[in-house]
Parts: C-alpha cells; structure tokens; sequence
C-alpha cells in the first residue's frame, strides 16, 4: 500500500482486530522478541515498521506486545480495537476458555481502564454483541479526552421473536493521562444510520470482507476478520457474491463513487445503488495509481429493514458498457486529478513558507468521500498558526515553530518531487500509526507545538 506523508495529514483511521489470544508458542515467542528488540531501539513505537512487528506479536497472542501498542498510542481508535480484540474474548459464554485463560484475557481488559472496578460496565452489551461484526462508528478525540461510538452489524436472521432488541451500538469515553489512553465510562445507546452514511458503511464493509477473504495484515484494513461474519451484512444471510471480485483486488487501492439515490429511502426498493473501483496496479499503470481500473469496478445494492442496512445483491459492472446511471453522479463528484493536487499542493508550500493565510483542499486518495482541509490562519509571535481537520471530525490546531514549517515543507516537497518524476504515488516517507507523522523529529514537534 501507499504510504503518504505527514505534511498532508492524510491520515488513516486504523486499527487491528485480533482473534482470542491463544498460548505464547514457537511462532509468538518469535513475534515477541522482535517487538522487544524494535522497543529498544524505539520505546514510543514512532516508526511505522516497528508498530507492525508488534502488531503481528499480538495476533500471534503477546499480552506484552499489546501493552506496548495501547502504552505508545497517539490516535485513540487503535487503542479500543486493541481492547475490544480481549474484551470480546472475555465476555463471550460459548467461547471455549479455560479458567487461567479467561482470567489472563480479563486481567489484560482490566488495563484499560481507569478504574479497575468498571471493566464489566460493558459486559452484558458485549455479551449480547459478541460473534458480530462491528464498526467504529464515531471517533472524536480533542486534546486529552475522547469518544468512541462501536457499532455492531446484526443480521435479520439472528433477531428472535422472544427476547426485547437489545442495543447493537456503545458509547465509550475515554482520557489520555499520562501518553495513556484509558476508558472512563461506557454507556448503550441507541443509533439509527442515517442515508448520508451508507458510503461509510460499505466502506467499512469491504474493508471487513477483503481481510475476511485472505487481504495480508494492513493498518487500512481490519486485521482478521471472519468469513462467517459476512453473513450478517447481507439481506439474504449469504455472503460470496462479491468474493472473486474482492479476492482478484488483494492490497490494491480503491474508492467508492458516492451513491446515487432513486429512492428518497433506503427502505423503498430498489434502495441505494453504490458503485466501488480499485486502482490500476502500480507495477503495470503507465500513470497515476490512483487512476481507476475501468476492469475493476462493481455495483453494490444496499437496502435497510427493520432500521438496519444491508447488501442486497452485488454486480460486477462492463467496462465495454457505458455507465449511464451512475454518469451524472460521477461528473459531480470530486476525483483526483494528480495535476491539480501538484498545483494546490504547490501553493500550499509556498502559503506555509511564508506563513501567508491560506485553505487547502484536497480529495482524500484512500478514504472515499471525506475532503481533507488545511488552513493557515498566520503568524503569532514567531508561530505559524495552523489549523488540520482530519477524518472523525478531529481538528488539530499547531503554533508551529520555523523548523516544524521546514519539515513539514520539505517532506511535502519531496513527496511532490517523486510524483512529477515518476508519475506515481510510491514513497519512502512512512507514516506512524500512533502519531500520524513519518519522523521522530517531526513527531516531537507536533507533540510539543499542536493540540486538538
């Protein structure tokens, strides 16, 4: 996948899900020391390289390598799928546990928390949520404190006649003391999506369904997923129909077109038509990779019963045949135009160098309808005062200082540079999970000179 650098704030919203943590074998003990020899050499987890290799520890079942990642954390989001990949686990009554492993998964739920004493607020939602997919619904993190609203997909089929509904969606708040992100309370809420987000929701299903068909571990996709979840995004219980389709376009780039609507509800057949593409591969594109692969391009028909959506029927759609649905829904929609993003970004730099007032736009590549927005308010008392507005409805807000500039600027240029050359988005910049920059210099000043 394409890395992209800070100075653009194209900043992914990632995170990992990881299965019920097993008994530290060969293969874990292997992954655990090699995120105790990258902590050495990086105590705050800053480099990207370094967050995988714990990452991997995890999956393979490291209480420690979890520690570490929840410990060194910057973005809240990571830190609750952290916790919910043990949470989950540990409220799960069919779950085949032993006691010392119930309780060892308990114990690690348990550090999450502020309070001690409140790790089982949520276990009655868990326990009536667990074996469904969920979703990251709401993330808003200012400064210190956060909220996380977790979403769980539900299939008609698994409603019973019997019992009252119970709530499919959880508030959780959340405080940062210390460089530690800790839960403070939670609550069930009731949640109810609206049209304007079936965008998001498909988009969190692909990303679900592609790691569920074999996607190799990626920060922009949830790590292992199952393929028995499918079932619950779609009106027929049957998942499959998009398999082929989603398994040929493993670890390639892709964006949604936002949907067209012939219905003014999702509950009136024939509900939301929603057209997703995958980018031309890199090793064989002549241009930009994220010009769109016109053999690669499906249609999606999403539907909403009982207050819930769901996948009614998937297609793949011609490329030999003109898409005239969907045309004028296209024409209206913002893309990425590589020339245009060179020009913006280019004045953009000079705007920042001279700390100049200046808004910049620009179509986020990887996260399909969201508009990132930049804007430099001007100098004060030596300080560049910059304001980033970020996926999550997050905004940071810098007093950046002349070397915070010089960074961010040379980065952008550089980045700039390999594109005009090479006409394609390849970097050697990484991005940190945890604190969404690509060096440590970088890094410390924006934790120093921002806030949100």
């Amino acid at each position: 996948m394409k890395q992209f650098p800070a100075a653009l704030m194209l900043v992914f919203i990632v995170g990992f899900i990881g299965t019920p943590p097993e008994a530290i074998g060969q293969s874990a003990n292997t992954a655990e020391d090699a995120c105790k020899k990258a902590l050495r050499a990086d105590k705050w987890l800053e480099q990207y390289k370094n967050q995988t290799l714990c990452y991997q520890a995890v999956l393979e079942g490291s209480s420690y390598a979890r520690k570490m990642l929840h410990r060194s954390s910057f973005l809240v989001e990571p830190v609750l799928r952290l916790y919910l990949d043990v949470a989950i686990a540990a409220s799960m009554p069919d779950l085949d546990l032993g006691s010392t492993e119930r309780k060892r998964l308990q114990r690690q739920q348990t550090r999450f928390w502020k309070k001690s004493k409140n790790a089982d607020l949520d276990l009655l939602f868990l326990e009536d949520n667990s074996g469904f997919p969920y979703r990251l619904s709401k993330v808003t993190q200012k400064q210190k404190i956060a909220e996380v609203i977790v979403h769980f997909q539900k299939g008609l089929n698994t409603d019973t006649q019997s019992t009252p509904p119970s709530a499919t969606a959880g508030r959780y708040l959340l405080s940062r003391p210390n460089r530690t992100w800790l839960i403070d309370d939670f609550e069930p809420v009731d949640m109810k999506l609206e049209i304007n987000q079936i965008g998001i929701w498909l988009s969190d299903y692909v990303n679900y369904a592609r790691s569920a068909y074999g996607n190799d571990i990626d920060p922009n996709f949830i790590a292992l997923a199952s393929e028995a979840g499918l079932s619950h995004f779609w009106l027929s219980g049957e998942p499959g129909q998009d398999a082929d389709f989603l398994r040929r376009n493993h670890g390639r780039g892709w964006g949604g077109v936002p949907p067209a609507i012939p219905s003014p509800s999702a509950d009136t057949d024939p509900g939301v038509l929603i057209d997703i593409g995958f980018f031309k591969d890199r090793s064989g594109a002549s241009g930009s990779s994220l010009e769109d692969d016109p053999n690669e391009r499906a249609r999606y028909q999403v539907v909403r019963r009982n207050g819930r959506w769901f996948i009614a029927s998937f297609e793949e759609i011609d490329a030999a045949e003109p898409d005239t649905d969907q045309q004028t829904a296209e024409d209206s929609q913002s893309k990425l135009d590589p020339d245009k993003f060179i020009s913006d970004t280019l004045l953009y730099i000079e705007s920042l160098v001279s700390c100049a007032p200046n808004t910049y736009t620009y179509t986020h590549p990887m996260i399909p309808g969201f508009t990132g927005k930049n804007i430099i308010k001007g100098s004060d008392q030596g300080k560049c005062l910059i304001q980033i507005h970020m996926p999550g409805d997050m905004i940071m807000e810098c007093a950046a200082s002349e070397r915070h500039v010089e960074l961010l600027r040379n980065q952008t240029a550089l980045m700039l540079k390999e594109l005009q050359e090479t006409g394609v988005y390849e970097f050697s910049i990484e991005i940190d999970l945890g604190s969404g920059v690509s060096s440590s210099e970088l890094s410390n000043l924006m934790g120093k000179e921002c806030q949100w």
